[in-house]
């Protein structure tokens, strides 16, 4: 999120807290973020996912620039109540944006023993896949700000909205299946045959991934 934007909404009325803002009492604890997406509207409804406030949610992934991504309108009560306890936990204004290119270097890294295994792993030819979606047995769905990293487990302040209804992991599925057409299979040949200087650079972000 720019500054400026920062600005016009603090012009315009609304309350603004930096999450661990930097401070030398607490330089222990600055690498812990929050990393929650959630938007409360009137205590009625909620909205959760993966969408943030900044320019690469601003369109529908028509270019590199603009991110494909899922979000959640959420109206029954106990649900936004949920998600209303999580915002007063938690007032916050993202930091600038951190590049996922390295963390997604560090996790190219280990796709070796699963795609040796069988595992179908793609990645997302037009933008940046920012997804963060779940689907189990076609029954269960996880959807949030959680990602498949340690920084999430470990680190950051995430939600997670998990929901058991096999008509919308269905619809979630067939969501999935949409945005896999726009994606390319990555082969266990062609990673094993991946240039010296790519295995260098998945090697530095592996060092730093976890920070990131």
């Amino acid at each position: 999120m720019d500054d400026s934007l920062v600005a016009v909404m603090a012009q315009a009325g609304v309350q603004i807290r930096r999450f661990h803002a930097p401070h030398w009492s607490h330089l222990g604890r600055l690498n812990n973020r929050t990393h929650r997406k959630l938007l409360i509207i009137d205590g009625r409804t909620g909205f959760t996912g993966g969408v943030g406030v900044a320019p690469p949610w601003t369109g529908r992934a028509q270019d590199p620039m603009h991110w494909l991504d899922t979000h959640f309108r959420l109206t029954q009560q106990a649900l936004v109540d949920a998600l209303q306890r999580g915002v007063r936990l938690r007032i916050v204004v993202p930091g600038k944006h951190i590049d996922s290119a390295a963390v997604r270097g560090a996790s190219r890294a280990t796709w070796g023993p699963l795609l040796s295994a069988g595992a179908t792993i793609a990645e997302c030819g037009p933008t940046m896949y920012h997804c963060k979606i779940l689907i189990v047995d076609g029954l269960l769905t996880s959807v949030g700000s959680t990602n498949f990293d340690n920084r999430s487990f470990r680190l950051n302040d995430e939600a997670t909205l998990n929901i058991v209804d096999r008509a919308f992991a269905s619809a979630q599925t067939a969501n999935f299946e949409t945005d896999l057409a726009l994606a390319h299979s990555v082969r266990y040949a062609a990673w094993q045959a991946r240039p010296a200087r790519e295995r260098f650079g998945e090697w530095v972000a592996s060092v730093i991934g976890t920070q990131l």
